[in-house]
Parts: C-alpha cells; sequence; structure tokens
C-alpha cells in the first residue's frame, strides 16, 4: 500500500539507505547500484538548486532514453521541482505552444534537439538551458553543461521536502481533439502508476524489465 507520508524521494533515500549494492538498472552493459543512483542524484539536484532552482518551478525536459534522464527526473522529484516533459519529436508550432503556455523557467535538453528548441525559446521566460552533449549559445539564455552542473553539486541530499500531494510534473496531452492540455502529476499520483503497472504486470522481486516506452511518457516514467 501506499503510505500516506511516502514521496518519491523518500522512498529513494530508504532503498538507497537500506540496499545501496542492489542494481537498480543496467545500461549499455554498466550496472548502477540504488547507492550510485541517489548520489548521481543527489550531485544534480544540489548543482539545479546551486542555479537558483527551487520547489514550484518548471523545467521542461527534452531528453531521449538515457541514465542522465533518470537523474534528471528524480532530481527534480527530490527538489520539489515541476518537470515539463516534451515529446522529442516535437517541432516548429508545436514546440512553441508548450514553452509559451507551460513557461519553464529552464530546459534540459539533448544538443541534437538544439536545431528546434533554440528558435522556440527566443522571447521566452526560460533563463537557464541545461545541455546533455555540446553546449549550444541560446541568446539571452545562461547555458550549462549537464556534466558540470552534475559535477557542481554535493552527494549530500539536496534542500527540498516535497509532499505526496505535491505536483512534480505538467504532462501535455498530444492534442488530437484540440490544443495539448496540461495534466498535473502529483508525486502520489507517479507512484500509484508506478504501483499499478506492478500489479498489473505480476512483477517480482529479482524480475528484468525491458524499458522501451519513452521516459517522456507516463507509460516509461513510472518504470523509474
Amino acid at each position: 500500500m501506499l503510505g500516506n507520508a511516502t514521496t518519491i524521494r523518500r522512498t529513494l533515500e530508504e532503498k538507497a539507505r537500506l540496499h545501496p549494492n542492489r542494481v537498480y538498472m543496467i545500461h549499455e552493459g554498466a550496472a548502477v547500484t540504488l547507492g550510485d543512483l541517489d548520489r548521481r542524484v543527489n550531485r544534480f539536484a544540489n548543482g539545479l538548486a546551486k542555479l537558483g532552482f527551487k520547489p514550484g518551478d518548471r523545467v521542461a525536459l527534452m531528453l531521449s532514453n538515457h541514465p542522465d534522464h533518470f537523474y534528471a527526473f528524480l532530481a527534480c522529484a527530490k527538489l520539489g521541482v515541476v518537470q515539463v516533459p516534451a515529446t522529442t519529436n516535437l517541432r516548429g508550432a508545436s514546440l512553441d505552444f508548450l514553452f509559451e503556455h507551460a513557461a519553464p523557467h529552464g530546459v534540459i535538453a539533448d544538443a541534437h534537439f538544439a536545431e528546434h528548441l533554440v528558435p522556440a525559446l527566443a522571447g521566452t521566460k526560460c533563463k537557464d538551458v541545461i545541455w546533455r552533449g555540446a553546449v549550444a549559445d541560446v541568446p539571452g539564455k545562461r547555458t550549462h553543461a549537464f556534466g558540470a552542473v552534475m559535477e557542481s553539486g554535493a552527494e549530500t541530499p539536496p534542500p527540498g521536502h516535497p509532499k505526496p500531494e505535491d505536483v512534480l510534473s505538467l504532462s501535455y496531452t498530444s492534442g488530437t481533439t484540440g490544443q495539448p492540455k496540461g495534466v498535473m502529476v502529483t508525486d502520489a499520483m507517479f507512484r500509484a502508476s508506478a504501483y499499478g503497472a506492478v500489479r498489473l504486470g505480476d512483477i517480482k522481486a529479482g524480475d528484468i524489465l525491458y524499458l522501451w516506452e519513452p521516459l517522456f511518457h507516463i507509460g516509461g516514467s513510472e518504470v523509474i
């Protein structure tokens, strides 16, 4: 059962403390343990905090499936920052609408999306752009390398005490029947989604899951 006081942050920190050597994921043959995960998430979260991000701020994520996406997702969850998942094939007017409607304070994105992101960010209130890969210049914005932000942060727990009812994501619908709508997903909703997937999939301790869903979709993020 999902406890009333349980949060993503609390769950991760407790599991990392109790089972630091348990493998959390394997990417390209390299294993990441729960202890590794928590330390990296803390470092990235503290790096974001040093840049000025605080609970309630919105950060758009336009990232492919990669461990760094896990770290960014969980770092935002620990800080109480509201992430705005951006479908990685958004272009032109669709991307412009997302930034106009969500008005994120920052962006975390793969560098190979720069061609489409840079013009979409023009005139927005976004202050910081964190690139995973080559850092592209964005007029009027502060730009940072993903790795540098992580390196700047300490491994100790970051500030922030998110609650189960706090909104952790503004997830946009596809817009097939009208303009996309930003669905407010709380910490408790993310955990309920994951719990439902475990029950329906009859997933047990020790099972290995192959991640095929994009992490910007609820079907992928619930695996995190």
